[in-house]
């Protein structure tokens, strides 16, 4: 399993893995939010839901959320929980692709140095995504 982790195509399957997960990224967070929550997702209804709630919730001074700033929060839990299982996954296929990586610059003579500039360049990666 760890010899075949440097082999090309595994190499090949990670980077497609990399790119689809950045794709995801940027676009799944609010498919998802928006899905749950349909009407909160436009511009002008997060503007008033936002403006709306706070008013009602510094005037009535309650312990709980009013109705609007509540789906608001919720909208923005489910976004942000969202973000947070991509990164995760994204941050497991950059370490597994950096140590496939650097195996391939180990066991590469030819290419040796295009293999230890593009592994470096992924173990910045993993240490900026764990950051």
């Amino acid at each position: 399993m760890t010899r075949r982790l440097g082999s090309g195509p595994a190499i090949a399957g990670l980077a497609v893995c990399f790119g689809a997960l950045v794709a995801a990224f940027m676009t799944l967070p609010a498919v998802i939010s928006d899905a749950r929550y349909p009407d909160v997702g436009s511009h002008s209804s997060l503007r008033h839901g936002v403006g709306d709630g706070l008013v009602e919730l510094w005037s009535v001074g309650a312990g709980s959320y009013p109705a609007d700033l509540a789906r608001l929060v919720d909208y923005w839990r489910v976004w942000h929980a969202t973000k947070i299982v991509i990164s995760s996954l994204l941050v497991v296929v950059l370490v597994l692709l950096a140590v496939g990586l650097w195996r391939r610059f180990v066991d590469a003579d030819g290419r040796r140095r295009a293999w230890g500039w593009t592994a470096g360049v992924v173990t910045v990666l993993v240490v900026m995504a764990g950051g």
